[in-house]
């Protein structure tokens, strides 16, 4: 249903915003309440680079524009240099975007803050 709604661009659907709240808190950022920077007229205004139209300017579900094509790591055998990668255990992409610069670059380790979603270093400062 939420997928239909999605590909419809019903964005404004109460089922949709429900859906959308519950994906929030579990993998965008788990404090509740959000931190005055993830709700701020900045960031809504930053969310307009999203060719896609819907709740905050793009869809929730799928990736938005650019981004769904997006991959630099063509360049990640060139780094020569240590490489920490840092990703929250509740976001949805870890794998998926963590994964090639893991196996690609040389000298590289990946930590995973296990409290955090898309926003370890306002999740989890301490660790972070």
């Amino acid at each position: 249903e939420v997928m239909q709604m999605d590909a419809d661009e019903d964005y404004d659907n109460p089922v949709y915003q429900e859906a959308c709240d519950r994906f929030v808190k579990k993998h965008f950022c788990t404090l509740d309440p959000l931190p005055p920077v993830l709700t701020s007229a900045k960031w809504e205004d930053s969310t307009k680079m999203w060719p896609s139209n819907g709740r905050k300017g793009f869809s929730m579900i799928r990736k938005p524009g650019f981004m769904g094509r997006y991959d630099a790591t063509e360049t990640a055998g060139n780094i020569n240099v240590p490489v920490l990668l840092l990703s929250g255990r509740h976001d949805t992409n870890n794998d998926v975007i963590m994964g090639p610069w893991f196996e690609l670059v040389p000298r590289v380790k990946w930590a995973v803050l296990e409290k955090s979603a898309h926003f370890p270093a306002l999740e989890e400062p301490e660790r972070y």
